[in-house]
């Protein structure tokens, strides 16, 4: 046999080998907004995670290689386990033979709400910028509702107890059901709010199952009727069968000077059916 041909053998063989090698190592997968060696690891359907990483902590002192604990470990919609890897450690792993794949990690984010950029814009596609014409300073929004958690950091000390027409002896601060909350941070909350630095006041008149009666409703309006600060808003995002009292009551609190935005129901019927949104004044 030739030196030439030794040569060739030689090349063949190591080419062999190496091509062994490379395949044997696990793909690593790439992802947008990958955080920098932070990796998900997917084993093998019928490898065993505590043998894995044991093996791998193995093999690790044996390359003389820093092998971090995993983040986290998965062991039913994965058998994997993320963590956090060097360049050379990451090699470890993906060499690993119960090793599926490698995946960077990534960044998530939670959807974005797409409620206020509908607000300020009638035609589509949305534009996803919220532009308005003011925050709402300066002006007080009554919310007719369950409470307000005046303390929650998201108003940003601009929310304030008035009235409990249901005379509950929660704490003038509190809100029991929730519901109330909700709607004033729609209002106001420094986050998803529509008017950031509005102030709201809690007119307590829905009960903490969430219902309430008319005769508190309207002991509510005749409140901020006479107390509310000036310009005013009375939310009411309540509603029930028609009541004429309440009809009357929504009209005199308008012709008082107190702008009324109310639901217009959530059960895909005619609001003109139900009260308060059936008034014209709305």
């Amino acid at each position: 046999m030739t030196s030439a041909m030794r040569v060739v053998i030689f090349i063949l063989s190591f080419s062999i080998l190496l091509s062994c090698v490379v395949a044997r190592r696990a793909p690593l997968l790439r992802t947008s907004e990958a955080i920098k060696e932070q990796y998900i690891v997917v084993l093998k359907k019928n490898a065993v995670l505590s043998n894995v990483l044991q093996s791998l902590r193995e093999e690790s002192n044996q390359k003389v290689v820093t092998l971090n604990n995993p983040i986290k470990e998965y062991t039913r919609v994965l058998n994997g386990f993320a963590i956090s890897l060097s360049k050379t450690a990451l090699a470890v792993v993906r060499d690993h033979p119960s090793v599926r794949y490698v995946e960077e990690d990534g960044v998530a984010y939670g959807s974005e709400t797409w409620g206020l950029d509908r607000i300020n814009q009638r035609d589509l596609p949305l534009d996803d910028s919220f532009t308005p014409i003011g925050n709402g300073s300066g002006v007080n929004v009554y919310v007719l509702d369950t409470g307000i958690r005046t303390t929650h950091e998201d108003f940003e000390g601009r929310a304030e107890f008035s009235y409990d027409a249901m005379n509950y002896a929660i704490g003038n601060d509190g809100d029991c059901h929730g519901h109330g909350t909700h709607c004033a941070g729609t209002i106001a909350g420094k986050r998803y709010g529509v008017a950031k630095a509005a102030k709201v006041y809690a007119v307590r008149v829905l009960g903490c199952s969430g219902p309430g009666s008319w005769s508190a409703i309207i002991d509510g309006m005749d409140w901020v009727a006479r107390n509310g600060i000036r310009p005013a808003i009375a939310s009411m995002s309540l509603g029930g069968g028609g009541i004429r009292a309440v009809d009357e009551s929504l009209r005199n609190l308008h012709r008082d000077g107190v702008t009324v935005v109310v639901a217009a129901m959530n059960n895909d019927l005619d609001s003109c059916a139900f009260s308060p949104a059936r008034a014209p004044e709305i």
